[in-house]
């Protein structure tokens, strides 16, 4: 089912058959479920009418767990019949109903934000297809060069076997290790740096071009007279997507003088490809759980692995100084639901709260 739009600091819930849970905070609710109806608290407003959405304002009710903490609250008439205020960023949510589904409980749900203001219009609720499916192979690449002439020479090893995964597996997406083009290497770290797009870049793009695979990297990129810890994103054309620096370094990096990224790039997609170099594995489970997404790590002193949302290990690789690729499929409109909170990737951006964690300059 698919729910209305929603405006700034508000959460909007829409729960199957009678599955209540408001949060501190009020709510305007519209209740079409035969149970499970809180009972009337001042605060906020309820319907009562059997239909999916009542077509009157009178087809609401206040509601809120605890008066002390009830937003003010009205109904006003508008453009398409009335708009119900609690007190502005728009978007659907679409949401999976359990099978057997016969009702819904809607909760315009506003909270937590002492200076909030949120208004509803054109409140709708209709049937939407169920996601069609979305496969993708991923493969995670265990290659550590060695003997090299150059920080080159090692991409180009590196992608060589992953162009004969690639022949065989046919993965969607690769992911190679961290500092690709200086591990293996002889001569000081600088030496081996390149600009991006660069000799590196190209030689990745060249296998992604003929493969038609995208691929993700590391590399010590150089701009200017700076160092740093660079991931690149390469599509199937060739085309450089986009590069990610790294921001938190550490002290093995900063003294032999890489700098650390600004800010955090964004791409359009749906799992974390971490080029790694070493690390606890413990860690980059966490990560995949704690943002319900697949994962998928390439390294040296690591064992490259593919990881689910719920830090399950799809495929994983043994550490004995071969190459290795961990090759999985996975189905990016499956949905993981866990028991007390549901599809955690759907709701924990929505509870996360991230005024708390900034600081501020005095």
């Amino acid at each position: 089912m698919r729910r209305s739009r929603l405006v700034s600091v508000a959460v909007l819930f829409v729960c199957a058959c009678g599955a209540n849970g408001l949060a501190s905070g009020s709510a305007l609710e519209s209740d079409s479920a035969p149970t499970g109806t809180p009972a009337s608290v001042p605060g906020t407003l309820m319907a009562a009418e059997s239909g999916m959405m009542p077509t009157t304002p009178d087809g609401w009710r206040a509601f809120s767990p605890r008066p002390e903490s009830a937003a003010v609250t009205s109904i006003e008439p508008g453009p398409d019949g009335y708009v119900l205020k609690a007190a502005a960023v728009s978007f659907d949510r679409t949401l999976q109903a359990p099978a057997g589904t016969t009702g819904a409980d809607v909760e315009l749900v506003l909270q937590w934000a002492a200076d909030g203001r949120v208004a509803f219009d054109k409140l709708n609720l209709v049937p939407a297809e169920a996601p069609a499916a979305r496969k993708v192979r991923v493969a995670a690449v265990h290659y550590r060069p060695s003997g090299s002439r150059s920080g080159l020479e090692s991409v180009q090893k590196a992608v060589a076997y992953a162009g004969q995964v690639a022949s065989t597996d046919h993965p969607d997406v690769f992911v190679l290790g961290e500092l690709l083009n200086i591990i293996g290497a002889p001569g000081p770290f600088e030496s081996k740096a390149e600009p991006i797009p660069g000799p590196s870049t190209e030689t990745v793009a060249a296998v992604a071009r003929a493969q038609q695979v995208n691929i993700v990297f590391g590399m010590l990129e150089k701009e200017g007279s700076q160092l740093f810890n660079t991931a690149v994103l390469i599509d199937r054309s060739g085309n450089i997507v986009g590069k990610h620096r790294k921001v938190q370094l550490p002290l093995s990096d900063a003294a032999i003088g890489i700098t650390p990224g600004s800010a955090v790039a964004v791409f359009d997609a749906e799992l974390l490809l971490v080029p790694i170099w070493g690390g606890k594995t413990t860690l980059l489970h966490a990560r995949a759980i704690e943002n319900g997404l697949h994962l998928a790590a390439a390294g040296y002193d690591y064992a490259s692995e593919i990881v689910n949302p719920l830090g399950k290990v799809l495929s994983t690789v043994v550490v004995d100084g071969a190459p290795h690729a961990a090759i999985a499929d996975i189905e990016l409109s499956q949905r993981f639901r866990e028991d007390y909170l549901g599809n955690w990737r759907d709701i924990s951006a929505k509870e996360r709260r991230t005024a708390p964690y900034q600081y501020r300059m005095p």
